[in-house]
């Protein structure tokens, strides 16, 4: 079975039975590893080449879209901190909000979303809710800049709120008095304000007015502009109700990643998914976003491929990724030009490491055999070289070690040069690892040209019967006799081959 059909077999038969189950229980870690491992060693067959996290990444950045469950149980979390925010339809969204208010005694429940992660206490909060709001510690927030005041800012938390840095609130015995007073957002302040400072000093039990009053002033100071004149204006404090339901602001999200820094010739990218605001954010990408950060620990630092050295620093396989399992390519030479580009073949000198008795010669010469001689740099493979760089030339395509390896880049412009430049790639790496297989099991041919030819020769066969028995000539000579490159079809519908 190819890799992918091993993924769609993990992630569609396997763990989307899971699904409804995750969306609303909190399974134990170690269940979820101990089924992650066995997803993992079903696409291996045992035989593990790459990270496990660099499967789960998307096909076109160089992974394979195998399932991650934590991550997947991470974006249903965060399609709950959604619900909470922005909607207001569902029957549980009331039961949710008791439930977070518990958090810190601050009488919180959407506001627990603004608040600096460190300063949660989560003790005593249900399992399912914990996961909610460890979930949304994998973003970094920052308030959009467009948004219009509302009545929320009367919403907003006084305590460990970074948009409102007052530096008085940093005293922890102050914080614990205006808890104690029911004084914890920013509508309480401003409505003792209106009404009397000093009947909130009893309440707090603080020894001077002083005290409040300089909060009220850092407060407001750190509201900005927009937002504080609204928050002080006394006809729209006194119609903030403690109840009332209001619209939360708008949040621009980013993948929170600590010190990390994307660097050159690195798998992990977080230049894609583009978020934007949390809103706004599709399921298919948050997920995505989860996968990377969730597994940041173990992607730091894998290579892009194992290619550089040998193609030069500036080579990348970044935008042709997807290209390898383009069709008309089947899928075991889409898997074996994956497994090229990651370095995922048993050469004789990886396999020598395990059994030095093998040897680690080439076994069609006295070379090493190494992933770069194995499909570049063996003298057998110069004739082979020389077809193809005819035929790239024969579609207007320069041949480089590059475009082989990691197959062109897709262009709509180009889409049919493309298409075959990526299956004539695949076909001469196909035809290389086939007369190594025959020469090893010492059954078959070696020579190299005319497996290739008979690859090619096969496969456009079948295709013309496909097309001609579905009266569609036009459409094959569409994507196989471009520039007349491999074949013709002739006046009289007959199938002429150029190889």
């Amino acid at each position: 079975m190819s890799y992918r059909g091993r993924v769609l077999v993990a992630n569609t038969l396997v763990a989307s039975t899971l699904w409804h189950r995750l969306m609303a229980l909190t399974p134990p870690r170690n269940l979820v590893s101990s089924i992650q491992q066995e997803i993992v060693d079903f696409f291996w067959s045992g035989r593990h080449w790459v990270r496990a996290a660099a499967l789960y990444l998307p096909l076109a950045e160089g992974g394979q879209g195998l399932i991650c469950i934590q991550s997947k149980i991470a974006s249903f979390r965060l399609r709950t901190v959604s619900r909470l925010l922005y909607d207001c339809g569902p029957s549980w969204l009331n039961f949710g909000k008791l439930l977070l208010r518990s958090v810190g005694r601050f009488g919180y429940h959407k506001q627990l979303f603004l608040l600096n992660p460190e300063e949660l206490d989560l003790s005593g909060l249900t399992p399912f809710y914990t996961s909610v709001l460890q979930a949304w510690h994998t973003f970094k927030f920052t308030r959009a800049t467009s948004e219009m005041p509302g009545m929320w800012v009367f919403e907003e938390p006084l305590f460990f709120n970074g948009l409102l840095r007052a530096r008085t609130l940093q005293s922890a015995s102050l914080r614990t008095s205006l808890r104690e007073a029911g004084c914890t957002k920013v509508g309480h302040l401003m409505k003792a304000k209106a009404t009397s400072l000093e009947a909130l000093r009893r309440r707090s039990n603080t020894s001077s007015i002083r005290i409040l009053d300089q909060v009220v002033k850092e407060v407001c100071a750190a509201l900005p502009e927009s937002l504080r004149a609204f928050a002080e204006d006394a006809d729209l404090c006194e119609q903030w109700l403690e109840d009332g339901d209001y619209s939360f602001p708008s949040l621009e999200v980013t993948p929170a990643v600590g010190d990390w820094h994307e660097g050159a010739g690195q798998l992990l990218t977080l230049r894609t998914p583009h978020l934007g605001t949390f809103q706004a954010c599709g399921k298919k990408e948050t997920y995505n976003l989860c996968v990377k950060v969730l597994n940041l620990r173990s992607l730091a630092g894998v290579r892009e491929s194992r290619w550089a050295e040998f193609l030069g620093p500036d080579s990348s396989p970044k935008g042709s990724w997807r290209c390898l399992y383009k069709l008309p390519v089947e899928k075991r030479t889409a898997d074996l030009q994956w497994r090229i580009v990651h370095g995922a073949i048993a050469t004789n000198r990886y396999r020598a490491h395990l059994d030095p008795e093998l040897g680690e010669g080439c076994i069609f010469c006295s070379e090493v055999e190494t992933l770069e001689h194995l499909f570049v740099q063996c003298p057998r493979l110069s004739a082979l070289f020389v077809l193809l760089k005819s035929w790239f030339q024969g579609l207007g395509e320069e041949f480089s070690f590059i475009l082989f390896i990691f197959g062109p880049k897709y262009s709509a412009k180009k889409k049919g040069v493309h298409t075959l430049l990526n299956f004539l790639s695949g076909a001469a790496k196909m035809a290389i690892w086939l007369t190594r297989r025959n020469r090893v099991q010492g059954v078959g041919s070696v020579a190299l040209l005319p497996v290739l030819r008979g690859l090619l020769k096969a496969r456009l066969r079948v295709e013309y019967t496909y097309y001609h028995l579905m009266d569609n000539i036009q459409a094959f000579s569409h994507m196989w006799a471009v520039g007349g490159c491999l074949c013709s079809v002739g006046g009289d519908g007959e199938l002429r081959l150029h190889i």
